[in-house]
């Protein structure tokens, strides 16, 4: 019997994976980087539904980067 991926990574990050689904996340950080999608990541860290370090880690992302981000989204 074959285990999937989530299977072996383990209940944690089946739980990073579901709350970055709910708030309708681009699965990894592989994406085109639109003001939309950073929109998206930053109100997800503002409305916790995932972690500064769940987004930094998920999408490669440097503090600063993100701040910038947050930047974007205030002078929008």
């Amino acid at each position: 019997m074959s285990q999937s991926v989530s299977d072996i990574r383990g209940p944690a990050a089946q739980r990073r994976e579901n709350r970055a689904a709910k708030a309708k996340l681009p699965p990894s950080y592989d994406v085109h980087w639109s003001q939309r999608r950073k929109a998206e990541v930053v109100r997800a860290v503002r409305d916790k539904l995932i972690t500064f370090d769940e987004a930094r880690w998920r999408y490669l992302l440097s503090r600063s980067e993100f701040e910038s981000w947050e930047q974007e989204l205030e002078d929008a």
